[in-house]
Formats: structure tokens, sequence, C-alpha cells
């Protein structure tokens, strides 16, 4: 039901602010400035319409779903996360290539400490 309602960015046709239609390859930050790893892709909540998660690369052959929610800025320099690089990287692993399910798009906002709205039903 709510698994539908996501799609990836080069797929969503809708309106978005302009920082986030350039955000594949941006430089992930931490909240010191160091470098975590590189979007490879977002998932835009369509009825929204609004970015809700981010695919991070980290380099280590595994992603990342980082919610939109931890997020503080987007900038030329990439997109700065609320937390430490530790913590980041302990954050739950996505190896599937489809759009985030439940279970994983729950398990990523709550190591970040979020709620996902999709889970409430919108």
């Amino acid at each position: 039901m709510a698994r539908e309602e996501l799609v990836r960015l080069e797929e969503f046709e809708g309106e978005l602010d302009e920082e986030w239609r350039g955000i594949r390859g941006a430089k992930v930050l931490d909240q010191a400035g160091k470098e975590v790893g590189t979007v490879e892709d977002a998932y835009v909540w369509a009825r929204v319409p609004a970015v809700h998660l981010l695919r991070v690369s980290a380099g280590d052959g595994e992603d990342l779903l980082i919610p939109v929610d931890a997020v503080t800025g987007v900038s030329e320099d990439g997109v700065r996360v609320e937390q430490g690089r530790a913590r980041i990287l302990e954050g739950p692993r996505y190896k599937d290539e489809g759009i985030p399910g439940n279970e994983a798009r729950r398990a990523a906002f709550e190591h970040y400490g979020y709620t996902d709205q999709l889970s409430l039903g919108g």
C-alpha cells in the first residue's frame, strides 16, 4: 500500500525543490562536515511530493538509507546529516535494488529517531 507511494527520483514527474533534482552523486556529510558517502538515489513520496529517503553508498559495497528528516541542509558542498560519522555508518544496511519496503524504511527511521510517516498511513 504505502510502498507504491514512493518512487525513485528519476521516475518522479511532479514538482520538487531544485536542490533535490540533482542530488544523485552528491557527497553526504556528517554533522562535522566530514564525508560519509555519496547519494546513490532518492525516494520521493509522490503524494506530498517530497524526498522521503536517501540511498547512500558508504563505499563498502552496501548502502544505507537515511531519512530526509535527518538532513539539516543541502548545498553545493553536499547533503549534511545531523548525526556523526560513526552513528551514520551504524545505520541498517540496504541491499535490495527495489524501492524500500515497510521494514527497511522503519529500520532507517528508527535508527535516526524519527517516525516514518508512510508507516502511519500518511
